[in-house]
């Protein structure tokens, strides 16, 4: 329906223009229009035969590995397989979208070829319509030629930063011998960065040679916003600083952290600011700065747990010893393995499952069981357990008592009765 709108509106200029006697003109809107509509058209279809080989060929020779549709999804959009998808993903991500930036210079060359307005139209494409000496000069043809070297720099920084990743996870195999690597194992966040740095620095000093804007123009430029940038530069200068020491090993994206009472994922790591994502599925956003300035703690840094106390109480006269032993083999019970092969619990290292005296209670002896939990799996993993403690005393009859308060009355005055 938008090709037929947009081709509506094309016969209609093309009429307005014979209206006004530029008959010439108008031929050639249409005849342009024609050339870049099967343009348009002919992308089109490249982008769906892209697709159709992505489905037919890339997900079943990758599914042949034994991996899942939905992580092979994901792989593909993060550059895990770019050792074998490097060329397709050149096609679809630099080649497909450069050539359709180039059928606009080309539809309108072939429209106007047919005139013999070829060398017209040439000129046309390189005269500077926007022209400020020492400052910058804008064409048709430097757009078009600005807007492909986009497409081919996105790709190249793709390309690299999916080759960092690939080489950063196979040396950490050959290093642990583990066939899985979980997300925040490596650090790459920093790579990331420099690589975008390099790429896109590359693709502005391309983009001032090719525009010819001089240091002076720069210069011109950074005048108008220096006032601005002076006010705002200590905290932007602070954060980015505290970003860049972040990045470089002190938190990684999928650590677990707690900052200001707030525990939650790290989905992102910036030069301003610090993305999490909480346990009840809101998104914050930190300042670096503010980071270290309230002492954050990394709950994944060292080996993914966190030491979790769960209060327990029993009445006075229970056998605490029996309470302990009960309570430990029940929570033993529930050890499993999550998809990386780590254990819910941690049995290693000197630590344990323990049942710890805590206090003498007004109601009841208060005891702590002590467990060592896999911080992703805490909020699942700790409900479960409270669960089963309850299960096991009751089972065990085992009385788990409430605060409660006995009102005795010795005496009521006039034995109970109003005196009127």
């Amino acid at each position: 329906r938008i090709y037929a709108w947009l081709s509506f509106a094309v016969i209609l200029i093309a009429t307005l223009l014979t209206w006004f006697g530029r008959t010439l003109m108008s031929v050639e809107v249409v005849i342009w229009w024609l050339f870049q509509l099967t343009a348009i058209q002919g992308v089109i279809a490249l982008f769906r035969l892209l697709d159709i080989y992505e489905k037919a060929r890339l997900y079943d020779t990758l599914r042949a590995g034994g991996a899942k549709l939905s992580e092979i999804a994901q792989g593909l959009r993060n550059g895990d397989y770019i050792y074998r998808t490097w060329f397709f993903d050149f096609i679809h991500m630099a080649f497909v979208p450069i050539t359709g930036a180039y059928t606009l210079l080309l539809s309108i060359w072939l429209a106007a070829n047919v005139f013999n307005l070829s060398e017209t139209c040439r000129d046309i494409f390189l005269y500077n319509f926007f022209d400020i000496p020492n400052v910058i000069q804008l064409s048709i043809a430097k757009l078009v030629v600005l807007a492909a070297a986009f497409f081919l720099f996105r790709y190249f920084n793709y390309l690299f930063k999916a080759l960092f990743r690939f080489f950063s996870y196979r040396r950490l195999r050959r290093k642990t011998g583990k066939e899985t690597v979980r997300p925040n194992e490596i650090n790459l966040t920093l790579g990331y960065n420099v690589i975008g740095i390099i790429v896109w620095g590359l693709f502005v000093i391309l983009a001032f040679i090719l525009l010819k804007i001089p240091k002076s123009g720069i210069s011109l430029v950074t005048a108008g916003l220096a006032t601005g940038i002076g006010f705002a530069m200590k905290d932007l200068l602070n954060n980015f600083f505290y970003g860049i020491s972040l990045m470089a090993g002190r938190l990684r994206v999928g650590d677990w952290i707690e900052c200001d009472g707030v525990q939650g994922k790290v989905e992102s790591i910036t030069y301003q600011s610090v993305q999490v994502v909480t346990n009840d599925n809101c998104v914050m956003s930190f300042l670096n700065s503010t980071l270290f300035a309230n002492n954050f703690r990394n709950l994944t840094r060292n080996n993914s747990y966190e030491l979790i106390k769960v209060p327990v109480g029993v009445a006075y006269g229970v056998n605490v010893e029996q309470v302990r032993k009960i309570l430990r083999d029940a929570v033993l019970r529930l050890q499993y393995t999550d998809k990386y092969g780590r254990n819910v619990m941690d049995m290693h290292n000197g630590h344990d499952v323990l049942v710890l005296f805590s206090d003498f209670g007004d109601s009841s002896v208060n005891l702590n069981v002590a467990i060592w939990v896999l911080v992703v799996e805490k909020v699942k993993f700790i409900a479960h357990v409270k669960e089963v403690i309850y299960q096991t005393l009751q089972e065990h009859n085992i009385e788990i008592p409430f605060p409660q308060q006995d009102v005795y009355i010795k005496e009521l005055p006039n034995n109970g009765t109003e005196k009127k």
